[in-house]
């Protein structure tokens, strides 16, 4: 959270939406899917202001995986979806695998 402070007061947007990033990992691998969504939307917007293909196929795979832990499978899967144009029109190679 430090580094989340960090980036908003200083303005660094690159480092902020890294960190919503690594909070909606996080709670995806504690289980705690009801809180996905605001780090992953944030995220999206954030790495949609830099023009930042990796941060966000990665913020619509998360948002993709909320979706489905609350049953929206329809939703989910456009994100997926949108996950995976974004990966292959960007030739994100590491992103492919997951």
């Amino acid at each position: 959270m430090e580094a989340l402070a960090i980036g908003k007061k200083t303005g660094n947007v690159e480092m902020e939406g890294s960190q919503m990033l690594n909070l909606g990992e996080l709670y995806t691998a504690t289980g705690a899917y009801a809180v996905l969504q605001q780090y992953y939307q944030k995220a999206l917007e954030l790495y949609t202001k830099l023009d930042g293909a990796e941060g966000i196929a990665i913020a619509l795979r998360g948002l993709a995986i909320y979706e489905f832990f609350n049953n929206n499978y329809i939703a989910s899967r456009e994100y997926a979806i949108k996950s995976l144009e974004v990966t292959d029109k960007n030739n994100l190679q590491l992103e492919k695998r997951k």
